[in-house]
């Protein structure tokens, strides 16, 4: 493929997934583009995701969405910005979609995971010559982008570990709650 022809590609995939990062973002921390804000966000955090304290989280997560797609659609920071990307999506794939089957109509996470995989095509490809990077110059020392990339994992391993713990509890505590007196229309609902 001729350079300039990938240059050229590479910075229209660049625009369209960070672009779209970034949207997400703004979804979370301003209630941008039909988003519910950092408030309502939070509280879906909390609620279906057990991340606490939820719209710390959701702040946290909306500020490194629409950064890390602001940076990657300009190709600015070399390959912190899509490890930033992928590790946000990492988060959303294995909580918010946790055990759900793989396509987006169903709950599944697809969508994230065709952010991360993006993320981490930028992060090792690089963003071309059509990049803020290529223009002036600006290289990240490879030591700079294996500690973020292990600080990114770390964090991320955290977050969802703790997650996890938390719907387990969530989960033992129903399974293991006494029922509660249902009426005869609810019986008759469930089939008793």
């Amino acid at each position: 493929m001729d350079a300039t022809l990938r240059d050229h590609a590479l910075l229209g995939l660049r625009a369209v997934i960070g672009g779209s990062m970034a949207a997400h973002g703004a979804q979370k921390l301003f209630g941008a583009f039909g988003g519910d804000g950092p408030q309502d966000t939070g509280k879906a955090f909390e609620e279906h995701m057990h991340l606490e304290p939820g719209e710390a989280m959701a702040r946290l997560a909306g500020g490194t969405e629409l950064g890390a797609g602001v940076a990657t659609a300009l190709g600015i920071g070399g390959p912190l910005a899509p490890t930033a990307m992928a590790a946000t999506m990492t988060v959303a794939a294995l909580t918010a979609h946790r055990g759900k089957p793989y396509f987006g109509q169903k709950g599944g996470p697809e969508m994230p995971l065709l952010y991360v995989a993006n993320g981490a095509f930028f992060a090792l490809a690089g963003f071309g010559r059509d990049s803020i990077d290529s223009r002036v110059g600006l290289r990240i020392p490879r030591s700079v982008s294996a500690l973020h990339a292990a600080l990114a994992a770390a964090a991320t391993a955290l977050i969802v570990s703790r997650a996890w713990r938390a719907q387990d509890n969530a989960n033992a505590a129903s399974d293991g709650a006494p029922e509660t007196e249902q009426s005869p229309a609810q019986l008759q609902a469930r089939g008793a």
